[in-house]
């Protein structure tokens, strides 16, 4: 299964500074990485469950438990 957020869609980019050359033109973009900070399991096309994905709150394991029943 591929996630439906990599490449350039989990990205937030503006464009920062544009230098301009006789020969060329330099675009510099700022690029960050969006942070998600909590997901929604879907099954079968529905709202399952929501996940806090924060570091150091015991999502993972919980979503696994989730899983495994």
């Amino acid at each position: 299964m591929q996630a439906k957020t990599d490449g350039l869609s989990d990205l937030v980019y503006s464009l920062a500074n544009t230098i301009k050359h006789s020969m060329y033109t330099k675009f510099y973009i700022d690029i960050r990485r969006i942070e998600m900070k909590q997901i929604t399991l879907n099954i079968d096309g529905r709202p399952t469950m929501d996940v806090n994905i924060e570091p150091g709150n015991g999502a993972v394991k919980s979503l696994l438990l989730y899983l495994m029943e």
